[in-house]
């Protein structure tokens, strides 16, 4: 695993973002044979996730599971990745639990 920060804000909120990626890693990487490459970046989120996924093999982006009238809505920052990332996206909802 690698720690990459675009600007190395260290504020607060960096810091809670950070923890909240590490605690999700850690969840991650208990299933093994997943290669994970985390990041805090600054900026806009979707340009700033689309920009490092120039160069993975997919992109997965949690969703909170929005609904309008039966239809899940899809937010920008999902929208934006959807349309402009070059790799596979997976968009996973809150709150999925694994197959296995």
């Amino acid at each position: 695993m690698r720690d990459a920060h675009a600007h190395g804000g260290q504020d607060v909120f960096h810091s809670a973002r950070l923890r909240t990626l590490r605690d999700a890693l850690a969840r991650l990487t208990a299933y093994g044979g997943v290669h994970v490459e985390q990041a805090v970046l600054d900026g806009e989120p979707g340009p700033a996730l689309v920009k490092p996924a120039e160069t993975a093999d997919g992109l997965v982006l949690g969703r909170h599971g929005y609904r309008r009238g039966g239809v899940t809505v899809m937010g920008s920052v999902i929208t934006h990745c959807l349309t402009h990332a070059t790799c596979p996206v997976v968009v996973v909802p809150t709150g999925a639990r694994s197959a296995g």
